[in-house]
C-alpha cells in the first residue's frame, strides 16, 4: 500500500491550471522536522499536486501558511533531458484542516 501523511505549514502560493477538462493544482509544504546531527528543528520541503474536485477544494478552503492535513500517495516523476533525475511528490486525495474539518 502506498499511502503518505504529512501535517505541516502550506509553504508556496496555491496555483490551479486546467490540464484538458480537469483541474490541477501544485503546492508545497514545509514539515517541521530535526536535525540529525544537532536535534535543533528544521523544516523539509514536500511538493504535492491534487486532481479535480480535490484541487478546487484545496484552492477555495486553503491559502498560504495555513497548516494542513494531506493524505496521498507517494509518487515520482523524471526530469531532465535524459530523465535520470527523480522527483519525489505527493498526489493528494484528503486534506484536513489541522482542527479536524475534512475535506473529502
Amino acid at each position: 500500500m502506498n499511502q503518505i501523511v504529512i501535517r505541516g505549514e502550506i509553504a508556496s502560493n496555491l496555483n490551479r491550471y486546467k490540464i484538458g477538462n480537469e483541474n490541477y493544482m501544485s503546492f508545497s509544504i514545509a514539515v517541521e522536522c530535526k536535525n540529525r546531527k544537532t536535534g535543533k528543528p528544521e523544516k523539509d520541503f514536500m511538493n504535492c499536486e491534487s486532481w479535480g474536485r480535490m484541487a478546487d477544494c484545496i484552492f477555495s478552503r486553503f491559502d498560504k501558511g495555513d497548516n494542513i492535513v494531506v493524505i496521498g500517495e507517494l509518487r515520482t516523476r523524471t526530469q531532465g533531458t535524459d530523465e535520470s533525475e527523480y522527483l519525489p511528490r505527493i498526489v493528494v486525495s484528503e486534506a484536513c484542516f489541522t482542527c479536524g474539518l475534512l475535506a473529502k
